[in-house]
């Protein structure tokens, strides 16, 4: 999904919405009750002590509306882990370091779907409700997520790679896997823990989506139809084409098959399951072809007519979307880096040009 308009004072898109102005105590109290009047159980969670009062009155404002609101102050990952524990019909995490930011996540963590985040943004909230819903503190959540990566692997495994990340709480969930010093691979995670690179010394830099097609060829090999992500790259589909492979693309209607594979998703059971895999990352690695992507946001006076506008040329594959109020994020994908930089320049001077009009 891309943006929609404004609901108060955010600006939704993708599987987020962001702040266009400071919202005001009462503003995202309101925020809250919306939501509360749409699911019965959520979970609200952060890692940033910065967004701590804006949590609880959110909370506040959910339980306001009768639904039961389950606060975990932990890294995305573990809460994401905790909204299926938890057994909550979303997820909303706030983050952001100037800009309040609310991410959304379906039953399952895995990102909220399209259809609805314009449910939310439609919606409007119920009258007050006799009964408040209650606010219930969970925590230690990380053990139980550190636990649940543990049972898919042997007891005794400990990779042999270097992690690098520059939020601690997330290193010290990885470190329960890999050593942190010697090792001819290194991992390195976004601060959020959502994705992962990876450096090593007979390939050098192994892209997160390189992982995920070398976890998908593994599995491929097993026999299994492997869910990609919906925008992944169109050199997925092609290797599953060539070797007879069973695949598909996330939408709404497969979330619970994306949640039992977990590796397009979760970073952390990726990396632990390309490492246990029974043979090396290097061997799935040597048999994916080469393959580039290259993204740019461009601010834009004018708006498009879709949401989204997808160009398939013999090059590569264009994606325009719009990613928030006056911004289009441009994505071209291809098989050559140069080409890929090519068309990301080309149409981004025929985006500037049309502004200028």
């Amino acid at each position: 999904m891309s943006y929609y308009g404004e609901k108060g004072k955010f600006s939704f898109r993708d599987n987020f919405c962001e702040e266009t102005d400071i919202p005001e105590i009462g503003e995202l109290a309101e925020f809250g009750k919306l939501l509360g009047s749409l699911f019965r159980r959520i979970a609200v969670g952060t890692d940033s002590m910065l967004r701590i009062p804006e949590l609880y009155v959110i909370a506040g404002g959910i339980a306001k509306s009768g639904s039961d609101v389950f606060v975990m102050n932990d890294v995305m990952p573990v809460f994401r882990y905790g909204i299926k524990l938890a057994e909550c019909e979303c997820g909303v995490y706030l983050c952001g370091k100037e800009k309040l930011r609310l991410i959304f996540f379906d039953r399952f963590g895995i990102n909220m779907p399209e259809s609805t985040m314009q449910k939310i943004y439609s919606h409007k909230s119920a009258e007050k409700l006799n009964k408040s819903g209650k606010i219930t503190c969970l925590d230690h959540i990380d053990g139980l997520y550190i636990n649940s990566v543990k049972d898919t692997i042997p007891e005794k495994f400990r990779g042999n790679a270097v992690v690098s990340c520059g939020n601690r709480r997330i290193s010290d969930i990885w470190r329960n896997f890999f050593s942190s010093e010697t090792g001819d691979i290194i991992f390195q995670i976004s601060e959020d823990g959502t994705r992962v690179n990876c450096y090593s010394t007979d390939f050098g830099f192994i892209s997160y989506e390189r992982l995920i097609l070398a976890y998908s060829l593994v599995l491929w090999k097993r026999g299994e139809k492997v869910i990609l992500p919906a925008d992944f790259h169109y050199a997925g589909e092609e290797i599953a084409k060539s070797i007879n492979a069973g695949y598909a693309y996330r939408n709404i209607s497969n979330h619970s098959e994306v949640y039992k594979q977990k590796f397009t998703f979760d970073s952390l059971f990726l990396c632990t399951g390309l490492m246990n895999c029974g043979q090396s990352i290097y061997d799935a690695i040597r048999k994916i072809p080469p393959f580039y992507t290259a993204k740019r946001e461009i601010n834009a006076d004018f708006s498009m007519r879709e949401p989204e506008r997808t160009i398939l040329t013999t090059d590569g594959k264009i994606k325009l979307s719009k990613s928030g109020k006056n911004r289009i994020t441009l994505t071209v994908q291809s098989m050559n880096m140069e080409i890929s930089a090519e068309l990301c320049g080309k149409w981004e001077r025929l985006i500037l040009e049309k502004n200028r009009k």
